[in-house]
């Protein structure tokens, strides 16, 4: 599996480029919490989890995200999974580390399955 940070990172250069009035959103708005805070790695991932959830809504697709925990996984260790419906015909889903970047790859899957 790729390194958590690197997918993250790859998950925002791809939005960047297929979404960018989302991506411009997200870094105005993590820029003004980083400067103001300490809890910085907390926050930029609510911030991303909330834009990306704006950005689905504005678009009226449907999604959900939850966390389980797999069997084959090490005891305590748990997944975030997230899901988008765009219409009837198209769906993507991506497994994650953490919410944020479970929501951005998908989101990002959303947009490449589109076109």
């Amino acid at each position: 599996m790729t390194e958590p940070k690197l997918r993250l990172q790859e998950g925002l250069d791809k939005l960047k480029k297929l979404d960018p009035k989302t991506y411009r959103i997200f870094d105005i708005s993590q820029g003004q919490v980083m400067r103001m805070s300490a809890l910085k790695e907390e926050l930029r991932s609510y911030i991303l989890r909330g834009v990306i959830q704006d950005a689905i809504a504005a678009r009226g697709w449907g999604c959900y995200q939850y966390h389980y925990r797999r069997d084959a996984l090490p005891e305590g260790t748990k997944r975030e999974f997230a899901y988008i419906s765009t219409d009837t015909d198209t769906f993507a889903s991506a497994e994650a580390d953490t919410p944020a970047e479970a929501i951005l790859l998908t989101y990002v899957a959303a947009l490449e399955a589109k076109g």
